[in-house]
């Protein structure tokens, strides 16, 4: 009976053990698949459109024109990423399960280089991205990442 008992308690604790690493599997799995969306979004919008130069340049916020000269601009707010479009309800990109804590985006070159005179260089905007699990219950289950990606725009504005 004794070794019985001796082994239903070792059993029971090798499930407890799977089973958090499982759960804390599944919340480090969400953040990032969160973080893939968030980034892929950005970046598709900077490959197919252009730094928008007539704003001032942020780094808590980025201002993009799509071809057809419509704007679109990415931030945070209550740590939610937002899309606003030609100033119309800025939309959430990340969901309610994730915190942004952080994000910062740094536009290289800093001045418009399809201007005559400008610098003679691609537009590119390096993404810092640092997102967290909301529902974790235990501190031993929360899930942060940290991201950076670098994009160049695959448009080209003849000025001149």
């Amino acid at each position: 009976m004794a070794v019985f008992a001796l082994a239903i308690v070792a059993i029971t604790g090798i499930f407890i053990s799977v089973t958090k690493t499982q759960r804390k599997s599944r919340i480090e799995q969400r953040v990032q698949a969160e973080a893939r969306y968030a980034l892929d979004m950005i970046s598709q919008e900077i490959r197919d459109g252009y730094i928008d130069y007539t704003q001032p340049l942020s780094t808590s916020v980025l201002h993009l024109e799509r071809p057809g000269g419509q704007k679109v601009s990415f931030s945070i707010a209550a740590n939610v990423l937002q899309m606003t479009i030609e100033g119309g309800v800025p939309i959430a990109i990340s969901s309610s399960n994730v915190k942004i804590a952080d994000l910062r985006f740094y536009v290289t070159p800093a001045t418009d280089p399809f201007v005559v005179g400008g610098p003679d260089e691609q537009p590119r905007v390096t993404i810092s991205l640092t997102i967290e699990d909301k529902d974790a219950a235990k501190a031993e289950e929360q899930a942060e990442i940290e991201a950076q990606t670098t994009i160049s725009s695959r448009q080209y504005k003849e000025s001149y």
